[in-house]
């Protein structure tokens, strides 16, 4: 299954644009160019695609977003 730019912009929380921005530099796993449309798998993980390393708990912020956090004490 897949989702749209804007589906999966929505769900991590960030633009459009730097949606595109990342499947045009093949730094999300999976991604397929269908037409002039990306089409980005619904399990692609928006920490791996940033590079984001560490001990992180996943939480939903005040508006609703998932929101990664640090646990503190720990370092990755």
């Amino acid at each position: 299954m897949y989702m749209t730019v804007k589906q999966t912009a929505e769900r991590w929380g960030i633009s459009d644009r730097r949606v595109r921005i990342l499947c045009s530099e093949g730094k999300i796993a999976g991604v397929i160019r269908e037409g002039r449309s990306w089409m980005i798998p619904s399990d692609a993980n928006a920490a791996e695609t940033a590079g984001i390393t560490g001990i992180f708990q996943v939480g939903i912020s005040d508006s609703d977003e998932l929101e990664l956090m640090p646990i503190s004490g720990r370092k990755g």
